[in-house]
């Protein structure tokens, strides 16, 4: 214990003399860095071409707003189910391995969602199922991954590298559900479902060629049980983590109502269809990747507490915005709001736990923040669509975007720095 209490002093003062200044793109000057990004900018690309392709296609096996909600839950769920375990498997396990074989397993789950709905094969509760084995995929893959940008990047570039990744996560986000918009229009929902497939193995290759060299630890080896007991226990012990987690929670629970309820919005009320859905995705990619890099200058002008109060007043916004629109200019320019708050406030609260977390624990305290993280979205969104179905799609989404605000105000004063992480973006 003395060894890692050691550990945990040396992450502080690495993460106090790593300032958050430099370029957002210098982490890509680093070629396993480089290597892996732009293998996740395809893998995320193909991604959100099945996430779009699956909402889409729901719309038309089960249109209640409760089943599309369900399509964002069955995927997020897992995450909140399989976070602790998963972040626990990565710190003992060899995370390249580790990687591979859960990029291997959500390949093969996209590869059999395309085969069943090209033999017209799938119903809603088949389409659901396999979305929940892909985001079992995805809830085994999250906390290696995140656990793993340290060891690409020196301790000085991992504030860029964290938001280098939310950047490429919403290129693909705005590149993806247009593509997958055309693509369905073209040839169906089958075929962003196979393109999906392929995405994931360009990420597969690009893991097998990485040479990894795993940081050498002096702490004795830890068995899986009492690894989620020890990443329980830091948690526990660290009321800055807590309050990340809060605030992360109260954020995520009243934002979740665009994701359950965005499809149902374009069909129904907007009258438009698979093109116009992945438009809006991609306005929110767009939006995002504004908002990624202007976090550099966000960050000096108002630090971390401040960028999360604002991104809240923007997710308000786009939540109002969205409730009131008729038309798709306005629904445009409110996911353009959303999507620079949502990496806003996700990537500076995640960038905080990343921050305090030491190394012989990061992966299970990320495994922790995303439990509580995706716990709260999928549960946020399945309510939202609860909420759609019995008042309208409009009248949740207004409901939502005032819950947000007055959360958000009641939690402003819990702050996101502490000793540890004064410096943290």
């Amino acid at each position: 214990m003395a060894s890692r209490t050691t550990d945990a002093k040396q992450d502080t003062a690495q993460a106090r003399a790593a300032a958050a200044s430099g370029s957002t793109f210098s982490p890509l000057r680093h070629p396993s860095f480089r290597l892996l990004w732009i293998a996740s900018l395809a893998s995320n690309t193909g991604i959100w071409v099945q996430n779009t392709g699956a909402g889409w296609l729901m719309t038309s096996l089960a249109p209640s707003p409760i089943m599309v909600s369900l399509v964002q839950t069955a995927s997020m769920l897992p995450i909140f189910l399989l976070a602790l375990p998963a972040g626990a498997i990565a710190d003992i396990l060899d995370r390249r391995r580790h990687l591979i074989m859960a990029q291997s397993w959500m390949c093969i789950m996209g590869a059999l969602l395309c085969v069943l709905t090209a033999l017209h094969m799938i119903g809603p509760w088949g389409l659901l199922a396999i979305t929940f084995s892909i985001g079992i995929g995805s809830a085994m893959n999250s906390p290696a991954w995140q656990a793993t940008t340290p060891e690409l990047v020196p301790r000085s570039d991992l504030t860029q590298a964290i938001v280098l990744n939310s950047i490429g996560f919403n290129i693909a986000r705005s590149i993806g559900p247009a593509l997958g918009g055309f693509i369905i229009g073209l040839a169906g929902t089958q075929a962003a479902f196979a393109f999906n497939a392929v995405c994931f193995l360009v990420l597969i290759m690009a893991l097998v060629a990485w040479k990894r060299e795993a940081p050498r630890s002096r702490l004795p080896k830890e068995h899986f049980l009492s690894a989620m007991r020890a990443g329980m226990r830091f948690v526990g012990a660290s009321p800055l983590m807590r309050t990340i987690i809060l605030r992360s929670v109260v954020y995520v629970f009243f934002s979740a109502a665009v994701w359950g309820l965005l499809p149902l919005l374009v069909r129904h009320r907007l009258g438009l269809g698979p093109e116009a859905y992945g438009l809006l995705l991609g306005a929110m990619g767009v939006g995002a990747v504004c908002g990624g890099l202007a976090m550099t200058r966000l960050r000096r002008m108002m630090g971390p507490n401040g960028m999360v109060f604002m991104a809240t007043l923007l997710s308000v916004a786009a939540l109002i915005m969205l409730g009131l629109a008729r038309h798709w200019s306005l629904a445009g320019a409110g996911m353009l709001f959303y999507g620079a708050s949502w990496i806003i406030a996700t990537s500076t609260m995640q960038a905080q736990a990343q921050m305090i977390a030491p190394a012989w624990v990061r992966a299970r305290a990320i495994g922790i923040y995303q439990l509580s993280f995706n716990g709260m979205l999928a549960l946020g969104a399945t309510l939202a669509g609860w909420l759609g179905g019995a008042v309208g799609v409009h009248w949740a989404l207004l409901g939502s975007g005032i819950g947000g605000l007055v959360a958000g105000v009641a939690v402003r004063a819990l702050r996101l720095e502490g000793p540890a992480a004064r410096e943290a973006p």
